[in-house]
């Protein structure tokens, strides 16, 4: 069994790629994911025992498997994560070294104790002294002038091409009660929008929250211009296509 207590989870990244997951889905994703950490980043490819991990009867967990094992790959009779395998790699390395520190830290130890009491007297000295200097040039007198630096401002600038919700962005859709099915498509047209126009904004999750405000609008003018006579229609796509125009003039 794995050494690795803590397990480590990108979030935004985990959330872009399962947005189309059931909560039961997700949960049995994420307790086969954890017992595969504890396991050296690998679990037996048998389908009774992940039933077991999921807490599911292997009827339930039939299904929910055909959804979430594209996120594994078969390696003989085992089945592993391709990002959990990196991730475990690494905090494996990253306990090794932590663990020769400690050895080489316990030697020093053991040489300073042996040092005379003199010697640990000027140490004291000198690291007090280093201290009120630091102390000396970080404070400022009383009633001082001196402002403190000022923040740059923010720049104007384009959307990534690659951009996806992060997991603020979708925590804001959700406030929203916009369902995953209904982000996802938002999330499309939102970065299709703007990448078409070249739009810069300062802050994009501030156009976020306005493209989500603007959303169910757009879809309720659309819906009523396909309704209406040729003339009418006409009228309220103009209406829709100059309020688009005008959220993506607005800078933040």
């Amino acid at each position: 069994m794995a050494e690795q207590p803590f397990m480590q989870l990108y979030v935004a990244d985990y959330l872009a790629d399962t947005l189309d997951l059931s909560t039961v889905e997700h949960g049995a994703y994420l307790l086969i994911l954890m017992t595969m950490w504890r396991h050296d980043a690998r679990l037996p490819n048998d389908m009774a025992k992940l039933a077991r991990i999921a807490r599911m009867s292997p009827a339930k967990f039939k299904p929910v498997w055909a959804e979430i094992s594209r996120f594994f790959e078969v390696d003989g009779d085992s089945i592993t994560n391709h990002r959990l395998s990196k991730e475990h790699e690494k905090a494996r390395k990253k306990s090794e070294v932590r663990a020769t520190a400690g050895r080489a830290g316990g030697q020093a130890k053991a040489l300073k104790d042996k040092k005379v009491a003199s010697g640990n007297c000027h140490a004291d000295a000198m690291a007090f002294s280093s201290e009120s200097r630091v102390r000396e040039e970080k404070e400022e007198p009383i009633g001082s002038s001196k402002k403190p630096p000022r923040s740059p401002p923010k720049r104007a600038c384009a959307l990534p091409p690659d951009w996806v919700p992060s997991d603020r962005n979708i925590a804001d859709a959700h406030s929203r009660n916009f369902t995953d099915q209904e982000i996802r498509h938002e999330a499309e047209r939102f970065r299709d929008f703007h990448l078409a126009k070249g739009t810069t904004f300062k802050d994009w999750d501030a156009g976020w929250r306005t493209w989500l405000g603007n959303a169910r609008k757009f879809a309720a003018d659309r819906a009523m211009a396909r309704g209406s006579q040729h003339g009418g229609s006409q009228q309220v796509g103009g209406l829709v296509g100059a309020a688009m125009r005008s959220a993506a003039a607005r800078g933040y």
